[in-house]
């Protein structure tokens, strides 16, 4: 059986990338049930505030530039 882009995916989430936060204390990860709980954390929330970045990516940058 040839594993999926998605499966890939999520066996890196499971024993990587969730792991790496947990350690950084930026998530509660629970393995065995596999749940995850964010912890506020006030440098996250700072950049969740923030004004976005020119050109990430969102609809208003789009509608921009087309009209640039």
């Amino acid at each position: 059986m040839q594993a999926t882009d998605r499966d890939r995916l999520l066996i890196q989430l499971h024993h990587l990338q969730l792991p790496k936060l947990a350690d950084y204390g930026l998530i509660e990860y629970n393995t065995s049930l596999q749940l995850i709980s964010y912890i506020e954390e006030s440098r996250v929330e700072a950049l969740l505030q923030s004004e976005p970045i020119a050109g990430d990516g969102n609809k208003e940058d789009n509608r921009n530039n087309q009209n640039s």
